[in-house]
């Protein structure tokens, strides 16, 4: 597992990629937001646990793969929301 250190916040996609019925992925339009759920949150963190979800610009996320799965690095500051 992953664990954010700082003011970082480790976190999985958690909604679907959007695919075409042919199976296509469809890519992001540069405005849309990303989904997120937490994974970890480093020691400067205070209003974000472990478990919410999180709204997040796209463009903000550093993508890491780590033993085969897809995640999320961004700044505490580049949280658009918390969903509770």
């Amino acid at each position: 597992m992953l664990q954010a250190v700082n003011s970082k916040i480790v976190c999985r996609r958690s909604e679907e990629i959007r695919k075409t019925e042919s199976g296509i992925i469809l890519t992001r339009d540069s405005n849309e937001e990303i989904i997120a759920q937490v994974i970890s949150v480093g020691d400067d963190v205070k209003l974000i646990k472990a478990g919410d979800q999180l709204v997040i610009d796209w463009r903000t996320v550093i993508q890491c793969k780590h033993q085969g799965d897809d995640y999320y690095i961004v700044n505490d500051r580049d949280v658009l929301a918390v969903i509770r």
